[in-house]
Order: C-alpha cells, then structure tokens, then sequence
C-alpha cells in the first residue's frame, strides 16, 4: 500500500512536471488543473485520472503493474491502463461523452476510416514499461502516438513495419454532385436566422457552424456519409434525422466576427479539440469542441487600459500563437499563456479594420492580413513589423488564403464579382481574377484543397458553387478574369460559406442572409380607396430565405 501512495506521489509531482511546456495540452492541464486521483471502474477496467475530486481515500485500489498512458474523454490527463483494458476503456471512455443523442463514438469510429480513407502511416501506441518511464521525461510517458503529423522524438526507438505508401488525393466530380445531409431544421428557430460560414476541423470528424443568433454549432461527420450508405432510399426517409442535430452548442453573449479551428486538432487527442472565437464586445474564447466549455479567454486592451473587441482570429501554423485584428493593429496572443499578455503589431500603414488573415505554409511566421478599407499587408510574426502592403481590391477584403505552396494569395472582397490571386514571389503582381457573383458586403467564403490547391470552390449571392480547375492555369493575365470550370445550384438563397473536407470528396455548404422588406407595389396601393389607408407598406411575400447547411458527395456515385 505505501510502494501505491509513493507511486500516484510520483506520478502527480511528473505530471505537474509535464505541465510546464508549451502548447493547448499544457494550457488544458493549466486551466483544469490537477486536484485528487481517484479510480473509476468498468467492466474491470481500472483506470486512474486526474480530477477534481478531493477525496484522498481512492487512491488504495490504483493497480501499481499498470504501465500505458492514455488521455481520456474531457481532456485531463489519464494514465496506467493495463495492456488488456486499454482497447476495452477506449470505448467506455469515449462512450461517457453523449452530446445530444449523438455519442462520440461516432466521431472515434471516423478516426478509424478516415486513416483507411487517408492512408497515412499507421498510428502506433508505444508502451513503455516502468523502468522506462522512471529515466525519460513523463510528456513522453504520456499516451505517444506515432503520426506524420508529430514531431519526431530522437529519444523514441524506431516504429517497425511503417506504411510509407504515398498518399494518392481523392478524386472529385463538381458536375453532378449528390446531396448527403440536410441541416435544415436546425436552423428554423428564429426569423433571419442566417448562417455565417462553416469550417471543417482539421482533422476531418467534425463541422463548426456560425449563425446569427450568436451560436457556434458543432456537427459530428456522420459515418454512414463517409462510407457512402446515404444513397439508399431508406436514408432520407428514416435515418438522416438523427444525424441532424448539433453534438456541441456554444451561445456567445454577442454577435460572432470571426473563428478558427485549433490547426492541430485531432479528435483521438481531446487536448487539442478546441477553436476560438471573437464577438462583440467581449474577449476572445477558446472553448473546447468535447463539451462545449469554455476554457480560457484572451483580454486585448488598448492604451487607455480598456477591453477591445477583435474582429477576427487566426491560429499560426503550429497553434502556438493566437493572432487577432483590431483597426489599424493586431495583437498576438500566446496560446498556451490566455489574459491580457499580448505584442502589438502596428499597422498604421494598412488602414482601417482588420478583418480577416492567413498564415503562408512554407514560411510559418509570414502571415496576409486584409482590411476593411482594400489593402492586404504581409506581416512577419517574428519581427511584429508590416514588411509589404498590396492595393487592388475594389472593396472591404473578407477573406484572404494562401495556396498549399504558399506562393499565391487568393483573396474575395465586398461587392465584387471577382476572386484575385497575387504572385507572393512578386509582391504587388496580380496573376489572374476568378469571376463570381457577389452583390453584398457580406462575407462570401471560397476554399482551396488543402494538400495540393489543384481547385477552388465559392460561393455567390445566387446560392451556387462554383469550381475552377486550377491545374489548368498555364498563363497569368491580370486582365482575365477567368470563368468557373462547373457550376451548379447549391441553395436557393445566398451560398455564404463553403469548407472543403481535408481527406473525403465532400463539401459543406450553408446558406442564408439578411432580408429587408420590401415596398408594396403601386398597383396594390392604388387598388385601395382614398378613404382607406394600406394596411401594409412593405412586405416580405417575395423573399424566399433558406438558411441551413448541406453536405454534399463529389465522390464515385
């Protein structure tokens, strides 16, 4: 019994060792904090967290020849299963997590094909045994999983029988694309209840959607869509429905500006399943993506030591810094350290609001942000310095994204029917134009396939997608502006957002935007008598709004 007591004396002494790095890991250790272990059993299966609970008398039945590490489901810190248990907890961990009638299960079970659909290297679960543990650091006694995504650990011995077969992209057909889910119903609640874009997580397992009743929803990928069962009849008679209600909710006080997905976020690491968000009048949010909670906030203040809202978000490349806009300045937050340490980057020579920004790939501490009043600058985050400021665009820019090589920059503005791409090799160089529909001075997102840009898909204010194969531009001429490749009619109102799924041929839509009402005509006002006054001035009888989100199938049929 004292050989335990020493033991868990160890293990939470290393495990506040291993707090102290850097990253969202260490912040949810931070934040949560350690507190009492306690033993949780089922189904024989013994396993010892890091919780809350205060009780010092559950420490007598920890098992001291348990030796993996694993993190369980709310993101603290898990450890010792015996080899045997631990397939069998990883389901009844992940089974503890029921939001709203979907389990997480099915987001583990996504994990699992979409490794076969993707065909990385096999993750491996190294176990390390107790001799190990007591001479290496504790982070790496933690629960290692071996991806390309990682970083490499010299300390770590090789990992045997490794696939390094190359990963062949999907394959996508634009031309007759098949609808898989409807998320219509979600969306009916109140009058006006347009969405604002949706965003696929990084690893694929789940879609963040905006709206303007100030809630952030959170959509697990349903299974039977990833292996294409959604084209029997029975599917949109019986079984869609299920699927259709949000896993997370997150009501914000205000009106959402702007959100990101954490850019490491893996659905098997629940440390790292967060985003963050920014609305008026109230400090930036990081929440976690399991439960909906919020885990910290970051408190911008500006020099007469008031709280400012951002009016948009971005995570670097490695998630390491939390960069945000302001007007005529950017702060840069450091993740793993939430309050109000922050550096300014002044941007006195990019004008006007800051409103959307987008880490280049290839050079991680270069980033384009662009304004409200036209301009996009290229920042360097190392430096905090504005080293390059392109004019061209005939609105207030919305969103701006870096090419997979990260030598182009495509960005959309307000209230014009173009899409452009700079030359980053030739600052200032304009390439080409993309033409589409924009009529509004709402935010009309566009994507990129993320591994290798071969495409580029948008939205328009007439409810289509439009695609553009941009493996077939050979000559860039400023002066084109060159027509989509397909098209085809998503929504019968407003296509907004548009998020390509990073390992699947799919593309989620949403849809939906502000309706004014309309005057009367004429000739129904003359039809009454002078005596009688119009009952109505305005009415809303032509407005034909739909606001929801769609999946669609652009693979083999």
């Amino acid at each position: 019994m004292e050989e335990v007591i020493q033991n868990n004396k160890r293990f939470k002494h290393e495990t506040s060792e291993m707090r102290k790095g850097t990253g969202v890991g260490a912040l949810l250790g931070n934040i949560r904090g350690a507190g009492k272990p306690r033993i949780i059993q089922e189904e024989g299966c013994e396993v010892m967290v890091i919780s809350d609970d205060s009780n010092p008398d559950t420490t007598n039945n920890t098992a001291s020849n348990m030796t993996s590490h694993t993190a369980n489901h709310n993101g603290s810190i898990a450890a010792v299963l015996s080899p045997e248990s631990l397939a069998k907890f990883g389901v009844v961990a992940e089974i503890h997590t029921l939001q709203n009638g979907t389990s997480a299960l099915q987001t583990k079970e996504f994990v699992v094909d979409k490794m076969d659909i993707h065909n990385p290297s096999e993750r491996t679960l190294k176990r390390i045994d107790k001799e190990q543990c007591n001479s290496v650091s504790r982070s790496v006694c933690e629960e290692i999983v071996i991806s390309d995504a990682t970083e490499k650990d010299d300390s770590r011995e090789p990992i045997e029988d490794q696939d390094e077969t190359p990963v062949l992209p999907p394959k996508y057909k634009f031309a007759n694309p098949l609808m898989a889910l409807n998320y219509m119903a979600e969306f009916k609640t109140l009058h006006d209840n347009f969405t604002k874009g949706c965003k696929w997580s990084p690893d694929g397992s789940c879609l963040l959607v905006t709206a303007n009743d100030s809630k952030i929803r959170l959509f697990n990928l349903p299974t039977p869509v990833v292996h294409g069962q959604f084209q029997c009849e029975s599917w949109f008679a019986e079984e869609a429905e299920k699927y259709t209600k949000p896993a997370v909710i997150v009501r914000e006080k205000e009106i959402v500006y702007d959100y990101c997905w954490y850019p490491l976020m893996r659905s098997d690491l629940p440390s790292s399943c967060c985003f963050a968000t920014t609305c008026k009048d109230h400090p930036i949010h990081l929440w976690d993506a399991w439960d909906g909670s919020l885990i910290c906030s970051y408190n911008p203040y500006n020099h007469l030591d008031e709280m400012v809202a951002a009016y948009s978000v971005e995570f670097n490349v490695d998630g390491s810094r939390l960069v945000t806009g302001f007007n005529k300045c950017l702060r840069a937050f450091y993740t793993q350290r939430p309050g109000r340490v922050f550096d300014q980057i002044e941007a006195k020579n990019q004008p006007g609001i800051i409103s959307c920004m987008s880490f280049n790939p290839q050079l991680p501490s270069v980033f384009a942000a662009g304004s409200y009043l036209g301009s996009i600058g290229l920042y360097n985050l190392e430096r905090n310095n504005l080293f390059c400021r392109m004019e061209g665009n005939i609105g207030g820019v919305t969103q701006v994204k870096f090419s997979s090589c990260g030598t182009k920059l495509f960005s959309g503005s307000r209230k014009n029917n173009e899409i452009l791409c700079w030359d980053i090799r030739n600052p200032g160089k304009l390439l080409c134009g993309y033409g589409r529909e924009v009529s509004t001075s709402q935010r009309i997102y566009f994507d990129l396939e993320q591994h290798y840009s071969r495409f580029l898909v948008s939205g328009d204010t007439r409810g289509c997608v439009l695609h553009w194969d941009l493996e077939d531009d050979q000559e860039a001429d400023a002066s084109v502006t060159k027509e989509p490749t397909s098209i085809f009619t998503a929504h019968k109102d407003c296509t907004n957002g548009v998020s390509i799924h990073p390992y699947c041929p799919l593309l989620a839509t949403s849809s939906g935007q502000r309706h004014f009402p309309e005057p009367v005509p004429e000739c129904d006002l003359d039809s009454c008598s002078e005596s009688e006054e119009p009952e109505v001035l305005f009415t809303r009888s032509r407005v034909l709004p739909e606001n929801t989100v769609k999946l669609w199938w652009l693979g083999e049929s």
